[in-house]
């Protein structure tokens, strides 16, 4: 059983400005509502659309993530 009276403190993750499809400042950020990281709005349209089209599912692209991408879920930010 465990309790937040040992002191232990949840750090927000760091929220970064580059895209991890292009490695580039975003421009046009837009943000996955299920596990919060931004991608270049334009880029990950494309990367969706050819997972989709490949019939495969799009995996996001931030390091140890493993959620699936999908165009409902991106909110512009």
């Amino acid at each position: 059983e465990m309790d937040d009276e040992d002191g232990a403190n949840v750090v927000d993750q760091v929220v970064s400005n580059l895209c991890p499809l292009t490695q580039k400042e975003l421009v046009e950020p837009v943000q996955n509502k299920k596990c919060k990281h931004r991608y270049e709005k334009k880029m990950v349209l494309k990367y969706i659309a050819d997972k989709n089209k490949a019939r495969r599912p799009a995996k996001c692209p931030a390091a140890g993530c493993g959620n699936i991408l999908e165009e409902k879920d991106l909110i512009s930010v």
